[in-house]
């Protein structure tokens, strides 16, 4: 066999093991095109769906009231249904500290089924984006809580405990804020946190929850010309103020025929939350036990925050927005109930 024969039957072998391995390429490709076909047909799962839900685009517990509460009602409501839902936050134009730190609380609430909740905040290239990224949302629902107090933390609800390491972190990070020089003036603001949480751990329990239910707390810093500020947020999503002393009235008159409770008379009028609140706060807002004594946790607050270093103290709570520093601006009731309690307080010092 000569050379040009042998070159020849060669390129014919090389040629019919490619048309072979072509051929066998096919055929497992189409193979698999029909298995995967079969797969996605029997087991593959529909794409999943979420209800998009828009938020208002003032955002804020504190300036659009009705709207925001209103809107966390509504998505509360859906997934409690099972209904799949996306909040959208992405065209919102302002919000503030206490509505984020709220969303924030809401979301690692183990009640609301999680699982079927889609979010999505301003994008970082937006002036909105701005408090999100100051109130350290990622990290606050992620649970990642800074050594140095830097994004919200949260208080132990469970076994009546409070989260001193949490508090300490608190007081030092605004003592180093606002200068030791301020440590005086400041001696305060424990108490304050203190008297927020033992009120809500005996009076705010949220009704039939069984589990760690638990506060969450945050601050922001703000420079306004030569003034600094600090702001401070505490969210607790139990049965709110309100709610819980007309639950305590109700239970004291099922048990005792005899002795109406105090407050009987003044819930029986149909006064507003805020008015009720507004009028009653300086004198005790009652207790389950009926006694004039007791019930005394916010008028401790209201007494304490009168110092001239609180610039602002707010409290929210079902429908009603409290002023603690000018208790004679009263607003008037949200049309729905928040389904909780927000303190809110700024602190304030001229450098």
């Amino acid at each position: 066999m000569d050379e040009k024969t042998r070159e020849k039957k060669l390129r014919d072998k090389r040629f019919y093991k490619k048309q072979l391995r072509k051929k066998y390429h096919i055929y497992n490709l189409r193979s698999f095109k029909r298995r995967r076909e079969y797969f996605e047909a029997t087991f593959s799962r529909s794409k999943i769906v979420y209800l998009e839900q828009a938020a208002p685009k003032t955002f804020s517990l504190l300036e659009n009231r009705d709207e925001t509460i209103a809107y966390f009602n509504k998505i509360d409501a859906l997934l409690r249904h099972g209904t799949r839902t996306h909040m959208n936050f992405s065209q919102i134009e302002y919000t503030d500290m206490p509505t984020v730190c709220t969303l924030s609380a809401y979301m690692v609430d183990s009640r609301p089924p999680a699982r079927f909740l889609q979010v999505s905040i301003p994008k970082a290239n937006r002036p909105q984006f701005k408090i999100w990224a100051e109130a350290q949302f990622e990290n606050t629902i992620l649970r990642d809580r800074e050594l140095n107090y830097g994004s919200g933390g949260f208080l132990s609800r469970s076994g009546h405990e409070i989260n001193t390491e949490l508090v300490g972190d608190i007081l030092n990070s605004t003592i180093d804020y606002f200068g030791h020089d301020k440590r005086q003036a400041l001696n305060n603001l424990s108490a304050v946190i203190n008297e927020i949480v033992e009120n809500t751990t005996l009076h705010a329990d949220a009704e039939g929850f069984v589990g760690n239910l638990r506060w969450l707390i945050n601050t922001r810093t703000q420079s306004n010309g030569n003034t600094k500020v600090k702001e401070y947020c505490l969210i607790d999503l139990g049965v709110g103020v309100y709610d819980s002393i007309k639950a305590n009235v109700i239970r004291w008159n099922t048990k005792s025929s005899s002795i109406v409770h105090r407050l009987s008379g003044i819930l029986d009028e149909g006064q507003q939350q805020n008015v009720f609140l507004s009028k009653n706060i300086p004198k005790g807002v009652g207790s389950r036990t009926n006694q004039a004594t007791r019930g005394k946790g916010i008028k401790h607050i209201y007494e304490t925050v009168q110092n001239p270093v609180y610039q602002q103290f707010d409290i929210i709570t079902n429908k009603a927005h409290v002023h603690l520093k000018d208790l004679s601006t009263i607003n008037s009731d949200s049309t729905e109930s928040f389904f909780g309690t927000i303190y809110y307080w700024k602190i304030g010092f001229n450098e």
